[in-house]
């Protein structure tokens, strides 16, 4: 297995495990009107990033050098833009309506996009691209949003243009 030059997107929801330990307070009692999430709307949040993500009902629209992972509330997708150029702009449009669509449910999300060496199977993940993504995540971001440095802009740019 070698790295490939690949563009990541690393995707978190914030305040995870309060929203767990909320919901595993309801475990066996029907949701108060005040406890916030429930189990099913946090289902429900997930299969929505993996639906959308093309996951769950992969179809013909769904690049073939996409891979999309997860763990726990750490969602993973990557892909190759030199074989597919316009898949970065749907990673976009994508991303901007889970954030969207899962505010409306107070679950908020953020993360960040990183270019460059990667190894994404479909059982791992690792590489400097995913560390980068990953810092701009946790260090960077400190509200509801996705970071893409003006530098990785700029050399993704050159990729699909």
């Amino acid at each position: 297995m070698l790295y490939e030059n690949r563009i990541v997107a690393f995707i978190d929801i914030l305040g995870f495990s309060n929203i767990i330990k909320e919901t595993a307070g309801q475990f066996g009692s029907p949701k108060n009107e005040n406890s916030g999430i429930s189990v099913k709307e946090l289902f429900k949040a997930f299969y929505r990033i993996r639906y959308l993500m093309g996951v769950s009902e992969p179809s013909d629209d769904v690049p073939l050098s996409r891979k999309v992972s997860q763990f726990s509330d750490s969602i993973f997708i990557s892909f190759k833009p030199e074989d597919e150029p316009r898949e970065f702009n749907y990673l976009l449009g994508e991303l901007l309506y889970l954030l969207v669509q899962h505010s409306k449910h107070q679950i908020l999300i953020r993360g960040g996009i990183s270019y460059g060496p990667l190894v994404h199977t479909d059982e791992i993940i690792f590489g400097p691209a995913l560390i980068q993504a990953y810092q701009l995540e946790s260090r960077a971001s400190k509200s509801p949003r996705i970071l893409l440095p003006q530098s990785e802009l700029k050399g993704i740019r050159s990729l699909i243009i």
